[in-house]
């Protein structure tokens, strides 16, 4: 009986350590410090995203990502103009923004691509977002 307990507890002991060393491996990322900027590919609808990080001491500091359409044009504050009378799509626009502002700062804070919420009406956005995201920090590694 006392074999058994002996026996448990050195497997109690080794399972623990190794857990505990794994999850120490899975949650260091190491990026190399610098500047990436990448372009990605255009979508089926033209829109395309470009995207620099700033890398510092493992971390990700800065996120600078605009998306252009096929004419070169920013998304931003002003681009629900291109759907003028078309209340649907300039409310879309409005919340694709929103959550646009909203991944940035999210991923500084939380520093995992794959811990950045998508916001319901702004799906559009966060696909975006995680596919230029996903190249340059695929390119810090």
């Amino acid at each position: 009986m006392k074999k058994i307990h002996i026996t448990l507890l050195i497997v109690a002991i080794l399972f623990i350590g190794c857990a505990s060393r794994n999850t120490q491996k899975d949650s260091v990322t190491l990026y190399k410090n610098g500047i990436y900027k990448i372009q990605d590919e255009p979508d089926h609808e033209g829109y395309y995203s470009i995207a620099e990080v700033k890398i510092s001491e493992n971390k990700i500091v800065n996120i600078d990502w605009k998306i252009y359409d096929s004419n070169g044009r920013v998304f931003d504050e002003t681009y629900e103009e291109v759907f003028a009378g078309n209340e649907t799509y300039q409310q879309q626009c409005r919340e694709d923004l929103a959550g646009a502002e909203k991944y940035v700062k999210d991923l500084i804070v939380r520093q995992k691509l794959e811990n950045v919420d998508v916001i319901s009406g702004a799906t559009w956005a966060h696909g975006k977002f995680e596919n230029i995201l996903k190249l340059v920090l695929e390119k810090a590694k």
